[in-house]
């Protein structure tokens, strides 16, 4: 992908951090320049590239072009930074790419990182060794890279999940400027000390860097007065900026605008047709699209739709959604028009333990208070506890202003988004969901000395097996000792993908449920099945990678998996037999990669409370409705397809 031009900017600007200015060379630096010594000639390129300047810039490209001849590996490095953001020459990724494999190949830490640019899209094995080489050398993207790695775990990498090496390797790269790692630090910092004055410069420092999430953020404070000045017109800019590139909240606070009329004219109808693009996403978007629907405002009315809405945003906790539920439950008013109280105690007493509640209305929390209290005097949906009841009934007189639930549109009972509000819902803050682009960084900001780190292919490991012959290394030992005895029909000591390959039937091979990691399983690419039972009570297996050939998942086949974390289902996989997931209970995601919902069993999945069923997009529906998938519609997401 190309350079931004604000990342180029930011790359020079990092430069000049720890170059020479070349009003600053002294005569003997110049005269070594001009002898030929080639790291003379680097650091009078590098002088000349603090100024940033186009003539500058060119002069800097024919200092380190006369470094680089001499096989200077920095020189070499930054001869590739040039080519390929086309600074003081003619951009040509071909020699960029030359250039950055001779400095990769004398150990350069840039020249590695660029090379590692380069085979992104091209070679995946060769891209995997160089990001590698990188983060061992520090370098600062590289380190935000394998930060993204840690957050999920990777088996092609061979990381296992590790939040808080993820946290640590966020905040070494913050050191280094990286606009995502200054983000996701200072978000994490707030929300230990909700000092949003400490916030302000780090998150204008990523907006201005482009990270779209930030400018939201940006603008929500500048909005709603948070950690500086109020400023609505400067809060409208960023939200225009964050909302064009698609970022969610960004969208969302643009409809806001047009709801409250801020800085545009207000617009009930325009507002609800933004909210609406966002509403997968939003439970917030949800409930006022749902306050819409239930009032006519801005749309045609649907209490039916209305109800569906409010009750989506209420199963992903919101809690505005959770109060006007509970009040029109026990009340038999609008939305569900049906008087239930028992029914209602789950929404109340869900509100009140909303980390948000107070972000309600005064006089919405006091109805809040008041019905849950009740709730407790009669036994409405919970145990009878008049003392839990005369506690909460007191808070709500306290609260009581007089004022009806109603009195105003639904729509005037949430103010603008807040930066709390962003920080508490958004998923972007982790390093799971730094976008692909954010790894084409290039700074110039990093450790000028790097550890000597060998080259893959000299790795002794290799040396005495065929060239010819791709072997298997297995994560488990125990695991890779055991398979070789059965399965090694070369006897050569080692397994090859063919051999792997070759097996058909998993029957007579007999595994102990000690294995720690099997993701060498993928090469197992002759079977069609994994059998009754097989993998019950492999309690320490924490990562398994399932044959992409595999059709038939049977009974109870993981069961009792209680380490896994994450799960991709190929997309050749039709049938999941009963319980083949049950008491996986730290299962977080599933990915399911076909288009079409395999068929699945009682109870596939089960002790899995948080874990959340990844569908190709165009799936989605068809999950949602599929016999068996559609008890778990409401943790059925969206990713794009192999095809896509």
């Amino acid at each position: 992908m190309r350079l931004s031009n604000t990342i180029i900017a930011l790359s020079i600007l990092f430069i000049a951090s720890f170059s020479l200015s070349a009003q600053e060379l002294d005569p003997s630096l110049l005269k070594e320049a001009r002898r030929g010594d080639p790291e003379a000639m680097y650091k009078v390129g590098m002088a000349y590239e603090s100024f940033g300047d186009n003539g500058s810039l060119e002069e800097a490209f024919q200092w380190f072009s006369k470094s680089a001849d001499l096989n200077y590996a920095p020189a070499q490095a930054m001869l590739a930074y040039h080519l390929r953001a086309g600074l003081g020459t003619r951009k040509d990724h071909g020699k960029a790419l030359i250039w950055a494999q001779r400095a990769s190949t004398n150990n350069d830490v840039l020249g590695i990182w660029i090379s590692s640019l380069y085979f992104k899209d091209t070679n995946k094995d060769l891209f995997r060794d160089s990001m590698h080489r990188a983060f061992l050398c520090r370098y600062p993207t590289a380190l935000l890279y394998y930060a993204k790695l840690y957050s999920t775990g990777s088996a092609e990498y061979g990381v296992v999940k590790d939040l808080d090496e993820s946290d640590r390797l966020i905040a070494e790269a913050a050191e280094y400027h990286l606009p995502y790692a200054v983000l996701i630090s200072s978000i994490k910092q707030y929300k230990e000390t909700r000092d949003a004055d400490k916030l302000f410069d780090s998150l204008n420092y990523a907006a201005e860097a482009g990270v779209p999430i930030a400018k939201s953020l940006i603008a929500s404070m500048y909005l709603n007065g948070q950690g500086v000045e109020k400023d609505v017109k400067k809060a409208f800019t960023f939200l225009e900026s964050s909302s064009s590139a698609g970022e969610p909240f960004g969208i969302e606070e643009l409809a806001d605008c047009y709801r409250i009329g801020i800085e545009v004219i207000q617009n009930q109808q325009k507002a609800f047709e933004v909210y609406d693009t966002v509403k997968d996403i939003s439970p917030r978007a949800k409930y006022l699209l749902a306050c819409y629907k239930n009032e006519g405002i801005g749309t045609s009315k649907d209490t039916k739709e209305a109800l569906s809405l409010f009750l989506e945003s209420a199963e992903e906790e919101f809690v505005f959604s959770e109060a006007i539920l509970g009040i029109s439950l026990f009340t038999g008013s609008s939305p569900c028009e049906e008087k239930d109280p028992g029914k209602s105690f789950r929404y109340l007493d869900s509100a009140i333990r909303n980390a948000s509640f107070e972000d309600v209305p005064v006089e919405v929390r006091s109805k809040v208070l008041e019905y849950a209290a009740a709730c407790f005097r009669y036994g409405f949906g919970t145990t009878v506890d008049v003392g839990k009841a005369d506690v909460l009934y007191k808070k709500s007189l306290d609260l009581r202003s007089g004022l009806s639930l109603l009195s105003n549109a639904p729509i005037g009972l949430v103010g603008p988004v807040t930066m709390n509000y962003i920080v508490n819902h958004a998923t972007s803050f982790s390093a799971a969901d730094i976008p692909e682009d954010a790894f084409d960084y290039i700074t110039l900001d990093y450790p000028r000395i790097a550890p000597e780190v060998p080259i893959e292919t000299d790795s002794p490991e290799v040396v005495d097996k065929p060239e010819e012959i791709d072997y298997v290394s297995f994560t488990d030992q125990e695991l890779e000792t055991y398979l070789v005895s059965c399965l090694d029909s070369s006897g050569d000591g080692h397994l090859s993908e063919e051999e792997l390959a070759s097996v058909v039937s998993l029957e007579g091979i007999k595994l102990q449920n000690t294995i720690s990691s099997f993701n060498e399983f993928r090469f197992f690419t002759g079977l069609n099945e994994i059998p009754l039972m097989y993998f019950q009570g492999f309690s320490k297996m924490s990562s398994i990678i399932i044959p992409e050939t595999l059709k038939v998942i049977q009974n109870g086949a993981f069961l009792g998996c209680t380490s896994l974390v994450n799960l991709f289902i190929p997309p050749e996989v039709r049938i999941i037999g009963d319980w083949a997931f049950a008491g996986c209970e730290n299962l977080k995601s599933i990915i399911c990669q076909s288009v079409d919902p395999p068929e699945v069993g009682d109870n596939f999945i089960s002790y899995s409370d948080d874990i959340t069923i990844y569908v190709p997009v165009e799936a989605v529906n068809a999950y949602k409705n599929a016999p068996g998938w559609k008890k778990y519609s409401q943790r059925i997401k969206s990713v794009k397809s192999k095809s896509n």
